[in-house]
């Protein structure tokens, strides 16, 4: 009778470890692709608010700086710098999670 119980126990321990690992992955999948649309979507706007504000300059002249001369184009674009910091800076979070994911599969 004690042979059943363990092997039960067993199973039923075994099962809930597939769980716990599977469970893990699917948290890991969903952080990185939040990270990977939040990066996309912040370089998006990055962008989009730098080129709002210097239209021509931007990538046609790259030896000119742009810096506005009003001041609400120049909050603008320092808010355009300050979201394209905020994705390169997620960049490196993706990048060394995605480092600690290969890690583990590697070593």
């Amino acid at each position: 009778m004690s042979q059943s119980y363990s092997g039960h126990f067993h199973l039923i321990s075994g099962i809930f470890n597939l769980y716990i690992i599977l469970s893990t992955n699917l948290t890991q999948v969903i952080f990185i692709l939040f990270l990977a649309v939040l990066i996309s979507t912040s370089s998006f706007l990055a962008i989009l608010l730098s080129s709002t504000v210097c239209s021509e300059e931007l990538f046609s002249q790259l030896s000119k700086v742009c810096w506005p001369e009003y001041g609400r184009d120049r909050i603008v674009f320092v808010t355009a710098i300050y979201t394209g910091l905020i994705s390169i800076l997620l960049g490196f979070l993706l990048c060394g999670h995605m480092y600690k994911i290969i890690k583990k599969f590697i070593v």
